[in-house]
């Protein structure tokens, strides 16, 4: 299950990997070309001191003939082995554009270096004047050494015009690119953000809207979130809980129901039992005031009148009894009797016993 906090994490570092990217690739493009800058810049400074020291060379082999003291003599060697390691440092130099012309430069310097080194036999030797010439020839050489310097800096300079040119276009390009690289990447985030605050708030406004439902009593419409974080667990709960309260409540009601027909049932029942009260009520009244009558009929001498309403009570007695009692023949016979006894005055003298 994808957390929330896992989203965010993720969301961090999909910022972090992209903005690494990027930086990592200006570093790579800036230090591609802050070290053609060094390599170039290298390339003149070597080219500058192949003259520098052919002019030092000349002034400590100068100082040399002035005062040639053993001193002075280590300060010139030291010079010329100067001189002599940058022209074999300057073969690196080398490409096809500048190749006869760095050969030209590295031969005036060889030759400026054995006419220095003549010139200091010949002053040892204390042969002035050829040490003189030597010395001139080595100072001539050394102007056309800077001359050549010269050249060689302006022809390494029509070199690399194109590659200044290209350096500054990639760099515009590459401000461009970043402009909208980081436009693009701003844009996806923003997508992406947007994505993931709808996928958090979209859920809690899912389930506020659902709890208001709960709470007005509509426990119809499933909560459902399409997720597969806190928030989906927090649906299937509160739909849980939907359910479970649902079916409590139509349990109360269903139970409600039941107490309702039951006590309804029940009033009817007593309702029941007390019209039956009341319709056996009637019945003895009936049948005490009949017994009355008898009794009075027999008082005043009505024998008959008196028998007839004994039969009408016994009979009424008889229809009194439960229905589902018991009544044995003998009852029957009586109550046969009893109606038959009813029946013979009006039968007169059909009926017969």
């Amino acid at each position: 299950m994808k957390t929330i906090r896992s989203k965010m994490m993720l969301l961090s570092m999909l910022i972090c990997t992209i903005m690494g990217i990027i930086w990592l690739s200006m570093s790579i493009f800036n230090q591609i070309t802050v070290e053609k800058y060094n390599e170039i810049l290298q390339r003149y400074l070597l080219m500058n001191q192949a003259s520098e020291f052919s002019q030092s060379s000349l002034t400590s082999l100068n100082k040399y003939r002035m005062s040639p003291t053993l001193d002075a003599l280590h300060v010139y060697e030291s010079e010329n082995n100067k001189l002599l390691l940058t022209k074999s440092e300057m073969n690196w130099l080398r490409n096809r554009n500048n190749s006869m012309l760095l050969e030209n430069l590295q031969n005036m310097l060889d030759s400026q270096s054995q006419a220095m080194e003549l010139a200091v036999r010949f002053q040892q030797d204390s042969d002035e004047e050829n040490a003189a010439k030597q010395f001139d020839e080595a100072t001539n050489i050394s102007k056309y050494v800077s001359e050549a310097t010269l050249k060689l800096i302006s022809g390494e300079q029509m070199t690399y015009d194109e590659f200044y040119r290209i350096m500054i276009k990639r760099s515009s390009d590459i401000n461009k690119m970043g402009f909208w690289t980081l436009a693009l990447v701003s844009l996806l985030l923003l997508l992406f953000s947007y994505r993931f605050v709808n996928s958090v708030t979209e859920p809690i406004l899912t389930l506020t809207q659902s709890a208001r439902e709960l709470s007005r009593g509509k426990f119809e419409k499933p909560i459902e979130i399409k997720s597969n974080d806190e928030m989906s667990f927090l649906a299937k709960t509160l739909d849980n809980m939907r359910l479970n309260v649902g079916n409590l409540i139509d349990e109360i009601q269903s139970k409600a129901q039941v107490e309702y027909d039951l006590h309804q049932h029940k009033l009817m029942l007593k309702e029941s039992e007390l019209k039956s009260l009341q319709s056996q009520i009637n019945p003895h009244f009936l049948f005490n005031t009949l017994n009355m009558l008898s009794k009075e009929a027999y008082l005043a001498g009505a024998g008959k009148t008196s028998d007839l309403i004994s039969s009408v009570a016994g009979m009424l007695r008889y229809n009194l009894r439960r229905m589902d009692s018991k009544v044995t023949l003998r009852d029957e016979l009586e109550v046969l009797e009893e109606y038959l006894l009813i029946q013979k005055p009006d039968l007169g003298n059909e009926f017969r016993s």
